[in-house]
């Protein structure tokens, strides 16, 4: 006798609080690998298509326990994945893609808030930085501290 799977949200399910407004579209089973001290072992977990109400984006999927949080929801509109056109860089910081050597192109793959590092160039001499920056930290200073900037704080 099989073991019948109890799903939390059906397919077609409208799952909608304060931070989130989501539509199941699908759900899978997906085998996840753990490792711990003495042993590796695998477990299946429950897994759910969504489309978010709010930005459009249909390509999420999210564990059944972190739907199950009330915090959890459409990792675009959390700013965890990035959709062009939605909450990239030239969209919601069309002033920083000058610091990025390749442009456009490169810009628009992080969102302003990324904590991943580039190696930024400054738009005004075009002097590339020497070491990588956290892409979070040029949005918030609004420049990359370049040699040729006259240093003077404008309060």
């Amino acid at each position: 006798m099989k073991k019948e799977i109890k799903w939390f949200y059906e397919i077609g399910q409208t799952i909608r609080d304060d931070k989130r407004n989501i539509i199941i579209s699908n759900r899978e089973f997906r085998m996840r690998k753990y490792k711990n001290e003495k042993s590796k072992y695998e477990k299946k977990e429950k897994w759910y298509k969504y489309t978010c109400n709010k930005c459009g984006w249909t390509e999420g999927w999210i564990e059944e326990y972190s739907l199950s949080q009330q915090n959890n929801g459409c990792s675009c509109c959390a700013n965890r994945t990035v959709v062009e056109g939605y909450n990239d860089i030239p969209t919601t910081a069309p002033w920083m893609i000058p610091y990025f050597q390749g442009g456009y192109d490169e810009a628009k793959l992080y969102t302003k808030n990324s904590g991943k590092k580039v190696t930024p160039i400054c738009p005004i001499c075009k002097r590339i930085k020497d070491k990588p920056m956290i892409i979070s930290n040029i949005c918030k200073r609004h420049s990359i501290n370049c040699e040729c900037s006259d240093k003077t704080s404008y309060g």
